[in-house]
């Protein structure tokens, strides 16, 4: 598979965009542009599984927030780092740190008692920083 760099993220948040200049830019092999069959079966390789006309509905912008799984899935398809899919706030800016939005992806699938306890690590943190408490900060 052969492809032009593509950036981190894109300008737009929209699902559909960032799929469509995949589509666009990345290459198989030989050239050709790659199919949605072709990123089905690649995320399928990497266990995970959508069909074509799921991802159909992503492109078209029918299904806007595609799970984490989904989200892995398509970065490993189209060999792309998964930031590639990163949110981009409504006013146009990215995330100002983006550890934090890596950093959330990573806990997706973790229990809760463990998310408990990682939370209570974030609030020692955050007082050792003199932050103020996560509750206090914007959503």
């Amino acid at each position: 598979m052969t492809q032009e760099p593509a950036p981190t993220t894109t300008a737009s948040s929209d699902i559909s965009t960032k799929l469509e200049h995949l589509f666009q830019v990345v290459r198989n092999p030989d050239g050709s542009r790659i199919k949605q069959s072709e990123v089905v079966a690649r995320a399928a390789a990497v266990g995970v599984e959508f069909s074509e006309g799921y991802l159909s509905h992503l492109r078209t912008g029918r299904v806007k927030s595609p799970s984490f799984k989904a989200v892995e899935g398509l970065a490993a398809a189209f060999g792309v780092d998964i930031e590639y899919f990163a949110v981009v706030e409504p006013s146009g800016g990215v995330l100002q740190d983006a550890g934090v939005e890596r950093t959330a992806y990573r806990l997706a699938g973790l229990p809760s008692e463990d998310l408990d306890v990682i939370n209570d690590m974030i609030t020692a943190f955050r007082a050792r920083r003199n932050l103020p408490p996560a509750s206090e900060t914007k959503n």
